[in-house]
C-alpha cells in the first residue's frame, strides 16, 4: 500500500528538515525562535514547527493565517520546501522548482515533478539526497557538512547511514547519497578531509 501525505502529515517531515537544520522540539514549541500561533488552523502540538517553517521561508501557508493542514502535499511542494531549506529564495524555489531540482541533481533531467500527492518513501529519498547538495547564499557548504560541523549529526552517524564514506583521509558522498531518487552526474564529490 502506498501511503500519501497531506500537509498535516508533512509536519513530521518539516520536523526532520528543521531538526536537520539544528532545531529541537522543546525550543521550537517554547517560542524560542519566534511567536507561536501564526496559523489558526493547526493543532497546538505542531504549531511551533509550522510557524518556524514559515519564519525560515520553507513554507508560507495558504494565506497570512491559514496553513491548510489537511490539503494534499504534492511532490513539487515538498521539493520546493527542500530547496528553500537549502537556501533558495521563495520565488525561485516555487517558480522554477523542477529546473533547479534538475540543475542540482535532486531529480533526473528526464523526470517531471508530479502534482500528485507525495508518498512517505519519496519524501525520505528526497531528504536523504538533499544532504549531498550544496547550500545557497553565504554558506556554500554541502548540507551534510554543515550538519556535521554544526554538531547536528556526527561524522560517524553520517557514515553509518551510508551518506558519506571515508577513504585515505578524505570524506566523500556515497553513490547512494548521490543517486537516491534522482540523477547521478557520475561524479562523487569530495567533501573535505576527515578530522582524524
Amino acid at each position: 500500500e502506498i501511503y500519501t501525505l497531506s500537509l498535516h502529515d508533512a509536519l513530521p517531515i518539516y520536523q526532520p528538515i528543521l531538526k536537520l537544520m539544528g532545531y529541537d522540539q522543546e525550543s521550537v514549541q517554547s517560542g524560542k525562535y519566534g511567536k507561536i500561533g501564526k496559523f489558526n488552523d493547526v493543532s497546538e502540538w505542531f504549531s511551533g514547527y509550522a510557524d518556524l517553517a514559515a519564519q525560515l521561508n520553507i513554507t508560507n501557508g495558504v494565506s497570512a493565517n491559514r496553513f491548510a493542514p489537511n490539503s494534499p502535499l504534492t511532490e513539487k511542494q515538498f521539493v520546493c520546501f527542500l530547496l528553500r531549506a537549502l537556501g533558495y529564495d521563495l520565488h525561485t524555489s516555487w517558480n522554477n522548482t523542477e529546473a533547479v531540482a534538475k540543475q542540482i541533481g535532486l531529480i533526473k533531467t528526464n523526470r517531471k515533478l508530479k502534482n500528485s500527492t507525495l508518498t512517505k518513501k519519496n519524501a525520505a529519498e528526497y531528504l536523504f539526497k538533499s544532504m549531498s547538495r550544496k547550500l545557497q547564499g553565504k554558506d556554500t557548504r554541502y548540507f551534510a557538512m554543515k550538519l556535521i560541523e554544526d554538531e547536528v549529526i556526527t561524522q560517524d552517524d553520517a557514515v553509518a547511514v551510508g551518506l558519506i564514506e571515508f577513504s585515505s583521509g578524505i570524506l566523500s558522498f556515497t553513490h547512494d547519497a548521490q543517486s537516491a531518487y534522482g540523477g547521478d552526474n557520475g561524479k562523487t564529490p569530495e567533501i573535505g578531509r576527515a578530522h582524524v
